[in-house]
């Protein structure tokens, strides 16, 4: 979690090995307790599971991620989180229920006006309380305000004793939409301070501009109301929120400061963006998953449907590439946060814009990859369709990102698309396949459109700005993978050949958004992208990276053993798929004594779906390999 003190700018987070512990447990937790058809059942009866959100901080102690340590008792030390682990454990959280993960975020964004503006006193009283597991509501949002958050209406009066020292506040208004606003234990709650005391009768309360309040459930005047029937995320406890006369201790204004409300929220933006965005990325990843195992055991024409160009081509691979370029711009913003950066609310926005946008367009293709099996409520695409939709609201609305990114970028972007052009050439010149020279034209054409907004005087126009937004975006995001999938080649790591096709995919809609390009030119250079994506993707290819170190050490003495297991995944039916695996048994032979250890490639041929679905007899082709090799 972030915190303004200057000691804690810098968050190492949890290790490597912690974080995996961490996620490990919590899939099993999750696999256990809040299964498909549990997930299913809570969103048909609209019912909050505050059980499993309990049990999550009693037995995981996942709210300790969230709790600066150094507050902490000694023996609840030790699980300190970062951005990037609320990140990944984000993405986790709404890969299983969004609803859930919905109510995790709101005790996320209860915590950060503390965290960032509490004293250091209040740390020390309120963050002990935290750590007993307390379901915490964020209460900002008002029936009359949304974005605007410094117009509220809610006020804190000041209240004064009987010798003029301040006791507290007296806090009277209407909250909207608050989540977890009818189970939470503790309120945080953003009001406008105001002084009735004043020099002339009939006078308005002098304003002293908005603040934040810690508020017990149980204090008198304070009033949830009924739970709101919703579109989607339907497992998360949505309410009103009345306040009539609240009295709260002086003590409970957060950092003992009045006014500092809108900056303690504003601070966490860029935070609390990227866990809604990682939100995004984990739905829409899921939902694609579904359906490609779908798609590897239904048969369309004779055919399974992965063989399918107008399946695989438009409905998986473009939107799984677009999900791994939003993780890597979401795990690189992390990153910078957690290294002490601090004017990120920019990028903040884009992570938001870029994984909410597209990932509800994922969902929506991956429900049409289903046809009429999607829009039945037992194959849960539907509500994650429904529940995927909110991202795009909370947590700043898609137009108002615009808008700041817009605004901002116009300010400052020039001279940044500058050096990102000059960055995505060097790039180019490393790893030509990554398509860094397309990010490097489109970010080239973006400074000199920031220029032309500027000279032509448009930048009132909302309809431009927007465009703007969406095209820093995809630049902007195109870069973030382009710079992993180098990452991951230079390091020889999984996955690298098909990062590496995503990033080339993404730079080409950063390049089409921006360039013009030749019709037949960029059809030609998309669909050669797209086979090789899909091949991977599905399992019709084999990624030498992933599997084949021998392979790849071997060089051109593996091209026969290669090309023959392409022959064989990519074979359409049994009988090609015998024929295939008899052709690439001869390579194998005669590849005998090359000294080549072909372990990586049996196993890949003993666990590949696609291969089991095309030969029958798979065990007994490998255990001839295995034969003639050894």
């Amino acid at each position: 979690m972030i915190s303004v003190h200057e000691e804690d700018k810098q968050r190492a987070g949890l290790g490597q090995e912690e974080r995996d512990a961490l996620i490990r447990s919590f899939r099993d937790f999750m696999a256990k307790e809040l299964t498909a058809d549990r997930v299913l059942e809570l969103d048909a009866k609209e019912e909050f599971p505050a059980e499993i959100l309990k049990e999550l901080f009693n037995t995981l102690g996942l709210h300790f991620v969230l709790l600066p340590q150094k507050y902490l008792p000694e023996d609840m030390r030790g699980m300190e989180g970062n951005a990037k682990d609320l990140a990944i454990l984000a993405e986790e959280f709404a890969r299983v229920d969004l609803g859930t993960a919905t109510a995790f975020l709101a005790v996320a964004l209860g915590l950060d006006p503390i965290l960032v503006g509490a004293t250091p006193c209040q740390l020390s009283k309120w963050i002990p309380m935290m750590a007993e597991g307390k379901i915490l509501a964020y209460c900002v949002t008002e029936p009359n305000v949304g974005s605007n958050v410094a117009a509220i209406e809610t006020i804190a009066e000041r209240q004064y004793d009987s010798s003029g020292a301040l006791k507290g506040y007296k806090i009277t208004g209407n909250k909207q939409f608050i989540t977890n606003g009818g189970v939470a234990e503790l309120y945080v709650v953003l009001a406008m301070v105001v002084d009735g005391r004043t020099s002339s009768p009939g006078a308005a309360p002098a304003r002293q501009g908005p603040s934040f309040f810690l508020v017990d459930r149980n204090t008198p005047g304070l009033t949830p109301g009924k739970s709101e029937e919703k579109h989607g995320i339907r497992a998360s406890n949505t309410t009103s929120v009345a306040l009539d006369g609240v009295f709260v201790t002086a003590d409970r204004l957060v950092g003992e400061k009045e006014g500092e409300g809108l900056e303690q929220a504003s601070k966490v933006f860029a935070y609390t963006r990227t866990m809604v965005a990682a939100f995004g990325v984990g739905c829409a990843s899921a939902a694609l998953e579904m359906a490609l195992d779908y798609a590897k055991t239904r048969m369309q024409f004779g055919k399974p449907l992965t063989a399918h160009q107008g399946y695989t081509h438009e409905l998986l691979v473009p939107h799984s590439a677009r999900m791994e370029a939003a993780r890597a711009y979401i795990y690189e913003l992390a990153d910078r946060i957690d290294g002490g950066e601090q004017n990120v609310d920019v990028e903040g926005a884009i992570a938001k814009l870029y994984a909410t946008e597209f990932g509800f367009l994922a969902v929506d293709a991956a429900l049409q990859a289903l046809g009429g099996y999607g829009y039945l409520r037992e194959y849960r695409i539907e509500k994650m369709l429904r529940d995927i939709r909110i991202t795009r609201i909370y947590e700043g609305t898609s137009q108002i990102l615009r808008l700041i990114i817009g605004l901002n970028r116009i300010r400052g972007g020039k001279k940044l698309y500058e050096d990102l052009t000059k960055e995505m050439r060097s790039l180019s010149e490393k790893y030509e396949d990554l398509g860094a020279e397309m990010i490097a034209g489109a970010a080239k054409a973006l400074a000199e459109n920031i220029e032309g907004i500027r000279k032509g005087g448009l930048l009132k126009q909302q309809a431009v700005l927007f465009k703007l937004a969406d095209d820093v975006a995809s630049v902007e995001i195109a870069a973030a993978l382009a710079r992993k999938a180098a990452n991951r080649r230079e390091k020889g790591e999984k996955g690298a050949n098909l990062l590496a096709i995503f990033s080339d995919l993404v730079s080409r809609e950063a390049e089409a958004a921006l360039l013009p390009v030749s019709p037949f030119e960029h059809y030609i250079r998309k669909l050669e992208a797209l086979d090789r994506a899909s091949d991977l993707l599905v399992g019709r290819s084999f990624d030498l990276f992933d599997n084949a170190e021998a392979l790849k050490k071997a060089g051109n003495k593996a091209k026969p053993v290669l090309l023959a297991l392409e022959n064989l995944l990519k074979a359409e039916s049994p009988g090609d798929g015998s024929v295939g695996a008899l052709s690439m048994i001869e390579s194998l032979s005669a590849a005998k004594g090359q000294e080549m250890n072909l372990d990586p490639l049996i196993q890949e041929l003993a666990g590949n779906p696609h291969l089991r679905s095309l030969i029958e007899e798979s065990q007994d082709i490998v255990a001839a390999v295995r034969k003639i090799v050894m």
